[in-house]
């Protein structure tokens, strides 16, 4: 929560069912500003100018055109809003740095694609441009913290309900 994350991977012809799966990327940097000392890193939320290819196809862009007006993408670093491919390939970046990222089709669309939109084990690309990195602020993770805590308190008194079932059943006392 608090580091940088390890992203891994199932693979059925492994034994222990885990690969990295960033050295499954193709990330090339195409341009670094001079000036690079902050970095993107999980929990950031960033914006991109972006070019997106399916199988080398042209499908989409932010750049603005005769038909549509520009639309910068934004997300949120580690929070599965894009393919996780490009979730990966975006760490690391400073603002105005640009990349070629291929996706294979297990870290983008999958077996299955979009269907009528995006075929079945498609390849990707992303060409982007790093615009703005926004820190993830102390709000989002008193957030976090708080889920965390909640999850365990849940957990725990569900244990101790059950426990206490488990007592009644066999005839001891209720505890008070």
């Amino acid at each position: 929560m608090f580091g940088q994350q390890t992203v891994l991977d199932g693979n059925p012809g492994s034994s222990d069912g885990k690969i990295l799966i960033k050295s499954e990327l193709d990330i090339k940097t195409t341009y670094l500003p001079e000036d690079c000392t902050v970095v993107t890193k999980t929990g950031d939320t960033i914006t991109l100018e972006y070019d997106a290819y399916v199988n080398d196809e042209h499908k989409e862009t932010s750049k603005e055109t005769e038909d549509m007006p520009a639309g910068l993408l934004e997300f949120t670093i580690g929070k599965r809003m894009v393919v996780s491919g490009l979730d990966i390939g975006v760490v690391g970046m400073c603002p105005g740095e640009k990349r070629s990222i291929k996706i294979p089709p297990q870290l983008a669309w999958g077996e299955k694609g979009i269907p009528g939109i995006i075929p079945a084990n498609a390849m990707a690309r992303f060409d982007v441009e790093l615009v703005k990195i926004e820190g993830q602020s102390w709000a989002n993770w008193y957030v976090e913290i708080l889920q965390i805590v909640c999850g365990i308190c849940f957990a725990a008194g569900a244990i101790a309900l059950g426990c206490e079932k488990i007592r009644e059943k066999k005839g001891g006392k209720k505890s008070k």
